[in-house]
């Protein structure tokens, strides 16, 4: 006489869709956390100082690709407590067209960004996408001075988005939330790998 078969126990459809939202939320976690990290990277790169376009004030007249229409701002790197050495800008076009320059009002010039002190020289709005010549006068004597830097920048790096704060909201938010997710997506799958199962009067796996 053959004894019973032993056939192990199916998975409860339950728990089979209790795994696999687990794995939902573990790729939405993890995607969080990619996303902080893309965030970081646009961050840097597109919005701080790091990504600033710059120009050499002793190379004279020079000339920029800009790709995008839109207002940008114009700094010179702050030294100590020296005043922008830098008086006018001139922006113009291949055709000679020459773009509005906006000075900061009188005490308004100094800035503080992220990795720069700086003063702002002049903001101008490009209308059409194309190559312009940007030249800094100086004052006086300091028009054939060599040395310093120009820093041309999007007008988005000069608000919150180029602060620590756009960081943190565009990088440290979505990390962070991504990190926590998969904690507890960790966690709580190992609270039910190591659930204890119990069987019923019948052998029955419950």
């Amino acid at each position: 006489m053959n004894g019973p078969i032993l056939v192990p126990p199916m998975e409860p459809s339950a728990h089979v869709a209790g795994r696999r939202r687990g794995w939902v939320v573990g790729g939405l976690g993890l995607a969080l956390v990619a996303l902080g990290m893309f965030g970081a990277a646009v961050w840097v790169w597109g919005l701080s100082p790091v990504g600033f376009e710059r120009i050499d004030l002793g190379g004279g007249a020079q000339s920029l690709r800009f790709d995008t229409a839109g207002e940008y701002i114009v700094f010179e790197e702050r030294t100590g407590s020296t005043p922008a050495g830098v008086e006018g800008l001139v922006v113009q076009s291949r055709t000679g067209d020459r773009l509005i320059i906006e000075r900061p009002a009188r005490g308004e010039g100094e800035r503080s960004l992220p990795f720069l002190n700086a003063w702002e020289v002049g903001a101008f709005r490009v209308r059409v996408p194309g190559v312009y010549t940007v030249y800094a006068v100086r004052p006086g004597i300091q028009a054939a001075a060599p040395g310093g830097e120009l820093l041309i920048a999007n007008a988005r790096s000069a608000g919150w988005l180029g602060s620590w704060l756009g960081l943190f909201v565009l990088a440290v938010v979505p990390a962070a939330g991504g990190v926590a997710v998969v904690v507890w997506w960790r966690r709580s799958s190992s609270n039910r790998i190591g659930t204890p199962t119990s069987t019923g009067p019948d052998g029955a796996i419950r």
